[in-house]
């Protein structure tokens, strides 16, 4: 890894990760504001109206705790959207925006091989992401103890919020390979792009409709269980265990991709 270049990803990148983080912590603030275990009961009643929109976005779990209330408005659709959109923002950024006006070259003349440049534009994306969750995390909790002082199962939180990291870091492996793998790169980053949402997509027809759980067997995303994690259940741990092997995996193939290719710039 070159550290040069990987800090100055990070420094071009660091902007689209801040205005990304901004609206994290936005909603954050809002949907902890919102707790009220005396409003329980009327949260149900337009869950048991509204079944299938609340199912759609990830909503329809129980929300008797505070840790449980942020789990399910914020986990579920906000940490899964908004990080996918500095994903699409970094990956257009280092490689899409690069490819298509030929400035890669550049970086691909520079004596330090394809295969490292590319482990450094991984590791800096990644690395924008841990950064993210430190933050997301942070505001969260002190939020939570800011306006309800000892109610937050930390723990729990925490664990919830772990598995956010291999999460976001499938979809970036995914936006990354795509774009280097195609021959153009616009059409690589709008396949990569279309993939993840594809699968969110796929994860609320899943929730929303039935017949249509089979979805799940074939959906990366379907494991990542925010709840199974705050519970301490084994099956969630071993799903993000998989999301974090899926994605070195597809940034294997992504460096070894980079390394081979001609690329037309």
């Amino acid at each position: 890894m070159s550290l040069k270049l990987f800090t100055r990803q990070l420094h071009a990148n660091l902007a689209a990760a801040c205005i990304v983080g901004a609206v994290i912590a936005l909603y954050a603030v809002c949907v902890t504001m919102m707790y009220d275990p005396a409003l329980g009961e009327s949260l149900d009643a337009m869950k048991d109206a509204m079944p299938e929109l609340f199912a759609a976005f990830g909503m329809a779990g129980s929300s008797t705790t505070l840790a449980d209330f942020m789990i399910n408005y914020l986990q579920q659709f906000l940490l899964v959207c908004l990080p996918l959109v500095l994903v699409a923002l970094a990956t257009r950024r280092m490689l899409a925006q690069p490819l298509e006006t030929g400035s890669l070259s550049c970086v691909i003349s520079l004596p330090l091989g394809r295969h490292r440049i590319i482990a450094t534009y991984l590791c800096a994306l990644f690395a924008l992401l841990a950064g993210l969750l430190i933050v997301t995390t942070a505001i969260e909790v002190g939020c939570a103890e800011a306006f309800f002082p000892g109610e937050l199962d930390t723990a729990a939180l925490l664990r919830a919020n772990a598995g956010l990291l291999p999460l976001w870091s499938f979809l970036g492996a995914v936006c990354f390979l795509a774009v280097i793998a195609s021959r153009r790169a616009d059409r690589g980053f709008a396949t990569g792009l279309g993939i993840c949402l594809a699968s969110y997509l796929a994860t609320m027809l899943a929730d929303m409709a039935e017949g249509w759980e089979f979805l799940d067997a074939i959906n990366p995303l379907a494991f990542y269980d925010a709840y199974g994690l705050a519970a301490g259940e084994p099956n969630a741990a071993a799903g993000c265990v998989v999301l974090a092997a899926t994605a070195l995996a597809l940034a294997a193939v992504a460096a070894l991709v980079f390394g081979r290719r001609d690329f037309s710039i």
